[in-house]
């Protein structure tokens, strides 16, 4: 979108609307219809927004139009097709002025009035919502079963809502469909590759295989002292908690393993295109990564003694890598185990001789390659904008749920009923015994209390192993009926636990809350009934004793202190989404220590969901009894939290930092110190673990975005590449505030090698100039504020790079900032550097001049309006696929293309969960 006219940037700075006025890129809706239309809502809902927002005339983007007041409204039109952002409901400045205080607001007049536009005057006949997730199922309004006038359904009104949605992303799915009324169509995620090695990483693997071979002697020791150095260099040891006492062996065997693991890391490749099926390569490379390792270790064996390679078509190689890649990458993907043998099987359709076993597995991944190319996305979309019915299936990423292909389908969720499954409870129950024996194993003592982060995106891909976790740490079981349905819990008697019963603290999503309400009430009784059982080694007895005396010690009463010390389970107030942590981290220059963070999430998250149903949604008066959420937080000795999706990891989207990492900030305000953060690893069901965050993060980090292969992928996107790229590190500087010792300060410093000093000869500052200036310059800025607010220490010639870059880009591309204190310290670096120092402090008149459509559209005439648009250049193509082209058109002509651009291209939307 910005490409094609700079729809976004209104929404930063109210000058760019202008410009799209200049170049025919906005719509008008006048002040009167809007008003007139606002009139026939009920008062109370009229008088909700007013005391939001103010009265509508006073609303930005109001402008003259044929000497009348309209809204401004930032769209691209193309026949009966309007592309147009979705709008953020508020100024920056209201932003910061509501981040530390509003918990949920209705959607503002500019809000509605752009949705109007699109209904009145627009007079469309669909909408179709693009890109995981927006704003408007997430606003002010009923869990379910929403009236007209809550505000997701005032929004979108009566039209039908057709949602693109990714496969992997069920949870958020259920809420669109839920609250936005939405009809879903699934798409792929990018394919996936396993990372392998490249760079420093190839190069001390094969140190650790030659310091093997040799014999001891000289030669070895030095050997040893260089591989020292390289692990030192790197930073590994404090990824993998290894320590001084730790002799050489052992740490060469764990370094080891951990570099094994950092090659078979499934690898995102790139972003997918909806409706377009991935390239072969990346098929392939996808279905490696689904196959059981021993398919994959026999296809090896057979491609060494049949010679496959020379069977692979010459082109297969050179549409995978770049040269400059292959001076990076150790290993090529066609040379990992079985991508020969699965491309000339698959691709090339050829037969071979096989045992049975390597049969079976050929056999199922040519049914997964089925899966792939027969995506149905494109015509899905076209049906349902036909009216056609969308059929259902479920979701997951491919890997670990091949059922949910081929895409094109009304994604579903599963029943809460079953929650957890029989197979959940066994896993759940062996990770939480394996956390709690090494925590004894390290500490001397079992843990008191455990926190866990529950979500329904989590809970809907592996039903139910942290709430499973959460039982046996308490020592419980559920009870199934016949139909696997849960129906309650009992208790495991100590006998046959052997260990104390652990108190948890639970932290639900918004979005659990309302898909698992009833998983919410199951635990909340088991919790109750452990904290009414008294054993001497029951924490959660003891400590429902002392909160129930602090409770009485402050005033509540007998039946309140009784009922309140069995409460652990928090979330949102019912209605309510977000703990506001994602957009309060990120604007740095509102706070200068983390405690206001930590009220604010305590503030946000606070709501009691005990053994009472009736009593959900509770906000305990703190000036009466204390913060309770507070209270039943303190004293946890570590968080757990889940990661079940291949895609997903810590730092894609800013959901991990704001709730997971949200309980470590508000534990280490409460207490003093971080807990200890732990990641159940459940994206392999034939390999679940637990692994501390600094692993977990720094693994993401080394196979992907300080990945060559990644990056370049990242670069072959452009303008969302550049965008994904910011996104990752704007939710690293999440985890740097929330859990500062699970972050290090030479993962800042990879930032500015990778991105800013070009390490990998990239061409990086091309790349960003080329297709997104802003996102370089904006990640420049977030590394200088790590450096401002010391949770990054540099050199100077590190801070004189980043000045005189930030500069230039600054005033090449004129990217503001209205971070006051940021550009105090950017001035006083650039002074002290003697560098002559300008940024630009608003839209110049030449700036605005300056936003015109790029070269390469097309200018047209609308023939129904005998408007102006631009549009891509229609080249002539094979007579088949312009019938089909026509066909979407025709059909798509009663629709309106809706962009959605979400948290991770970093519109200011409401706070949402998962």
């Amino acid at each position: 979108i910005d490409n094609a006219g700079g729809l976004l940037a209104p929404l930063y700075r109210t000058a760019h609307m202008a410009a799209l006025k200049n170049n025919n890129r906005t719509g008008h809706l006048s002040l009167a219809d809007y008003q007139q239309w606002f009139s026939t809502l009920p008062q109370s809902v009229q008088d909700e927004i007013n005391q939001a927002w103010g009265l509508a005339k006073e609303q930005e983007f109001i402008e003259l139009h044929n000497g009348e007041p309209h809204f401004m409204i930032a769209r691209m039109q193309n026949g009966n097709i309007i592309t147009l952002p979705q709008p953020s409901s508020s100024s920056s400045d209201e932003d910061k002025n509501r981040m530390y205080h509003d918990t949920s607001s209705p959607a503002s007049h500019y809000y509605l009035a752009v949705y109007l536009y699109v209904k009145k005057t627009f007079a469309a006949n669909a909408i179709v919502h693009l890109g995981t997730h927006g704003s408007q199922e997430w606003l002010k309004g009923k869990e379910r079963g929403l009236s007209i006038y809550d505000s997701p359904s005032l929004s979108v009104g009566n039209l039908p809502v057709i949602y693109p949605f990714i496969m992997d992303n069920v949870g958020e799915a259920m809420q669109a469909k839920r609250r936005g009324r939405a009809t879903m169509i699934s798409h792929l995620t990018p394919g996936f590759a396993a990372a392998g090695m490249h760079s420093d990483i190839e190069e001390l693997d094969e140190l650790i295989h030659e310091y093997e071979a040799l014999d001891e002697g000289q030669t070895k020791i030095n050997t040893q002292s260089i591989i020292e150095e390289k692990i030192d260099g790197l930073n590994i040891k404090q990824e993998l908690r290894l320590t001084p006492n730790d002799t050489f062996t052992e740490v060469l065997a764990a370094v080891h393993r951990y570099l094994y693991d950092l090659a078979q890391e499934a690898q995102p490749l790139g972003l997918h295109t909806f409706g377009i099926t991935p390239k072969d390569s990346h098929v392939i490379t996808t279905i490696q990564q689904m196959l059981a390792t021993q398919t994959i270790a026999l296809a090896h064996d057979f491609e060494q003694e049949n010679n496959l390679k020379a069977m692979m078509p010459k082109k297969v190689v050179e549409e995978i890598f770049s040269a400059e890649m292959e001076k990076l990458e150790g290993t090529q993907l066609t040379d990992i185990d079985g991508f020969k043998l699965l491309w000339l099987s698959l691709v090339e359709g050829k037969t071979f001789e096989l045992n049975k076993e390597l049969a079976e597995g050929i056999a199922e991944a040519k049914k997964y390659y089925q899966g792939f190319i027969r995506q149905q996305e494109m015509p899905a979309l076209v049906n349902a904008l036909n009216a056609g019915y969308t059929p259902i299936l479920t979701g997951g990423d491919p890997i670990r749920n091949p059922e949910a292909m081929p895409t094109g389908k009304n994604l579903i969720g599963f029943n809460p009923a079953k929650v957890p499954s029989k197979a959940a409870y066994e896993a759940g129950k062996a990770l939480v015994d394996d956390s709690i024996a090494k925590y004894h194993a390290e500490h001397g003592q079992f843990p008191d209390k455990l926190a866990f982060s529950l979500w329904s995106l989590e809970t809907m891909r592996q039903h139910g192993v942290l709430e499973s976790q959460i039982m046996a740490a308490l020592g419980v079981k559920p009870k199934w009926d016949r139909r696997g349905m849960v129906v309650g819990t009992e208790i495991i008697e100590y006998s046959e636990l052997k260990r104390p019963r652990v108190d948890v603290a639970i932290s639900a999503t918004g979005l659990y809350r309302d898909a698992f309400p009833n998983a919410m009430l199951l635990l909340a009784k088991a919790i109750k009934d452990i904290a009414e059982l008294k054993e001497e080694s029951n924490s959660v007895y003891h400590n429902a004793q002392k909160l129930k005396s602090d409770l009485l010690a402050k005033g509540s009463s007998e039946e309140d202190a009784l009922y309140l010390s069995s409460v652990r389970i928090f979330s949102n107030e019912t209605g309510a989404y977000g703990t506001g942590l994602n957009g309060a981290a990120l604007a740095s220059d509102t706070w200068q220590q983390d405690d206001k963070l930590a009220d604010l999430y305590m503030a946000r998250m606070g709501f009691a969901f005990g053994a009472d149903a009736k009593r959900w949604s509770e906000k305990v008066d703190a000036n009466t009894v204390g913060n309770l959420y507070g209270q039943v937080l303190t004293g946890t000795d570590a968080v757990i939290f889940s990661r079940s999706s291949n895609l997903y990891g810590m730092i894609t989207s800013d959901d991990p930092f704001q709730y997971f990492g949200g309980i470590s900030l508000a534990v280490r305000n409460l207490d003093g110190a971080s807990p200890e953060m732990y990641i159940s690893n459940l994206r392999k069901t034939s390999d679940m673990k637990n692994e501390t965050l600094d692993k977990f993060l720094g693994r993401e980090l080394r196979t992907r975005t300080f990945h060559p292969r990644w990056i370049e992928e990242m670069q072959k996107e452009g303008y969302s590449g550049a965008l994904t790229v910011l996104d990752r590190m704007n939710n690293f500087w999440g985890w740097t505030v929330m859990a500062p010792d699970s972050v290090n300060n030479q993962q800042w410093q990879e930032f500015v090698e990778v991105y800013v000093n070009d390490k990998y000869d990239m061409q990086m500052k091309e790349f960003f100039e080329k297709n997104n200036p802003y996102a370089l310059a904006q990640m420049i800025e977030r590394i200088l504020e790590a450096e401002r607010k010391e949770y990054f220490k540099t050199d100077t010639a590190t801070l004189k790079k980043l000045t005189q870059t930030y500069q230039e880009m600054a005033n090449k591309y004129d990217i503001y900032t209205d971070n006051e204190l940021f550009k105090d310290k950017l001035e006083n670096l650039a002074q002290g550097f003697g560098l002559d120092f300008k940024l630009p402090e608003k839209m110049s008149q030449a700036a605005l001049d300056a936003i015109k459509p790029p070269t390469d559209m097309q200018a047209s005439v609308n023939e129904n309006t005998s408007e102006f648009v631009t549009g891509q250049k229609l080249e002539k193509q094979s007579e088949q696929i312009v019938e089909s082209d026509y066909q979407v058109l025709r059909i798509s002509l009663i629709c309106l293309l809706l962009m959605m651009f979400g948290a991770a291209y970093q519109l200011r939307f409401k706070p949402v969960d998962i």
